[in-house]
Parts: structure tokens; C-alpha cells; sequence
């Protein structure tokens, strides 16, 4: 969990990457600054047509950075990355991003965007609430939905 992508792909990802990868078994496939809403969305519409058109599958990779820790609430700084690395990562968040893209356009985007955080946020403690309340399953029912097992298969 804590090497970087470099130490466990080959050196050149320009030639060996996942996307190369793809092409390699014929597959389209397109890499994409996936921290880019505009872009991600406007390489989702040809990914969309192509398989729509019936010419097959379409790979996107969608380069981003997971910016907290795996387990916890903190940023992962200090022991697995260099602080000024996940700063850059953050300046580059899609959310304030596309925000900035959007304030010439939508000059009320932060009232937007308040009122977006407050129903997600709602959402999330409803959510919680009703996870909390919810009884434990029986043991016999830990793996609905998994490995190929229907739920309510027993």
C-alpha cells in the first residue's frame, strides 16, 4: 500500500502502462487526467459512442491520487509521501477545478455548492443512521451478493 506506482510498474509506462496494455489486445482505450471533470466527461462520451456503435470495448484510465490514508480520516503525508507531492495532488482536486471553471459561468456556484455539501451531508447521516440501526446479519448471510452467490441464496 505505501510504494508508489513507479516502484511497481515498468519503468517506461509510456509503452507498458495500462493503456498500452489495452491497445496491445486491440482494445481501445484512452488515458485521461482524471482530476479533469471536463475531460474525463468528454472522453466518457467517446468511450460511450464507441461501444454503442458496436465496435467494442473501450478502456479509460483516468490518472488521479488517492490523498488520504487507507485506513483513517488523515492526509497521507510524512511516511508514504512527501508532503509538497500530495499539495500538488490537492491543488489539482476536480472539485475546486471544475468550480473555477464554472464561477465565470455560473456566478453563484458557491451558493451551489453550499447548498450541494448540506443534502450530501444529509444524505450521508441518514445513511449512517439507518446503517447503525440496522440489525447485524445472520452469519449464514455474510456472503449475499458475493462471489457469485445471489442474495438470499442460501
Amino acid at each position: 500500500i505505501s510504494s508508489p506506482l513507479r516502484a511497481r510498474q515498468p519503468a517506461n509506462s509510456a509503452t507498458t502502462g495500462i493503456t498500452e496494455r489495452a491497445r496491445a489486445y486491440g482494445i481501445a482505450a484512452e488515458r485521461v487526467d482524471g482530476n479533469d471533470v471536463s475531460l474525463v466527461h468528454q472522453a466518457t462520451l467517446r468511450a460511450t459512442a464507441h461501444c454503442r456503435a458496436g465496435q467494442g470495448p473501450y478502456l479509460l484510465e483516468l490518472d488521479t491520487y488517492r490523498w488520504r490514508e487507507h485506513v483513517g480520516p488523515g492526509l497521507d503525508t510524512g511516511i508514504d509521501r512527501p508532503a509538497p507531492e500530495v499539495e500538488d495532488w490537492l491543488e489539482r482536486c476536480p472539485l475546486r477545478r471544475s468550480t473555477a471553471a464554472l464561477r465565470a459561468e455560473v456566478p453563484d456556484i458557491e451558493e451551489h455548492i453550499a447548498r450541494w455539501d448540506e443534502e450530501f451531508r444529509d444524505e450521508t447521516r441518514l445513511a449512517v443512521t439507518a446503517a447503525k440501526a440496522a440489525p447485524f446479519p445472520d452469519v449464514d448471510r455474510l456472503t449475499d451478493g458475493a462471489y457469485g452467490r445471489p442474495a438470499g441464496a442460501s
